[in-house]
């Protein structure tokens, strides 16, 4: 099977009792049970793909403690970083978009849907560097009310890039070509830090200072990731970049 698996979803294997009792550490898994439980996979043959998730059944689980993921060579835990979600999160080394992969590939669907699929739950953080669209990223920058009814600021790029990925593999056409030629919106979120200077419920900022200096804020983040150690779409400081959506 080949990554992204062609249904547009991560899928998960769980990991018996009978072959690995994670010790308690927290929320982080051993090395020494993630190698039973990839020796475990290999043995009955499970199919499995980079990014499918990794259950442990012997853990209760609270959030996502007891599952990891699998990078295609090895298990890996989750990222725990405080700064990103203390109740596991994506590591970096997965991107979306890019490859094809779906930005919904690692959402918890155990209760929203008829077909419910586990994922990572209490959080969608992902990742996607943006540097490859940053110019169009500055150039479409906006202030404005999205389907929520709430005002936010918001850029939106385009991501048509079919000649550097090979998609032949996904035979689904509505999958194949969700991911090229699609309009995608990132949106920055300030309203934890400046709800004062909000009108309530729909966020809309009453202050023309403040959104000129929220704006030109936006763009310093997005260019922050120009820098070595910066990171792609994570939180910079006391702001955050919401995450990336498809655009209706």
């Amino acid at each position: 099977m080949v990554y992204p698996r062609i249904t547009g979803h991560c899928a998960c294997h769980n990991i018996p009792t009978s072959v690995a009792i994670p010790e308690d550490n927290g929320s982080l898994i051993l090395r020494v049970d993630m190698d039973k439980a990839l020796r475990y996979l290999q043995s009955i043959k499970a199919d499995l793909v980079r990014g499918d998730l990794i259950i442990f059944d012997s853990i209760v689980q609270y959030h996502n403690e007891g599952i990891a993921i699998f990078n295609g060579r090895e298990i890996i835990n989750l990222c725990y970083d405080e700064n990103v979600d203390r109740n596991g999160h994506l590591p970096q080394e997965f991107r979306v978009i890019e490859g094809g992969v779906p930005i919904d590939y690692w959402e918890d669907r155990q209760f929203i849907c008829d077909n419910p699929v586990r994922g990572i739950e209490c959080n969608s953080h992902i990742w996607f560097d943006h540097k490859v669209v940053l110019a169009e990223c500055i150039e479409n920058i906006q202030y404005g009310c999205i389907e929520t009814g709430e005002y936010c600021i918001f850029t939106t790029f385009m991501y048509n890039k079919p000649n550097e990925v090979d998609l032949s593999h996904i035979r689904d056409t509505k999958v194949s070509q969700m991911y090229n030629n699609q309009e995608y919106r990132i949106i920055f979120d300030y309203a934890d830090t400046f709800y004062a200077h909000l009108a309530p419920e729909s966020l809309e900022i009453k202050s023309s200072i403040l959104l000129h200096k929220l704006k030109d804020t936006f763009i310093t983040l997005l260019l922050a990731a120009l820098l070595p150690d910066a990171k792609d779409a994570s939180l910079y400081n006391k702001y955050q970049l919401a995450g990336i959506y498809l655009c209706n």
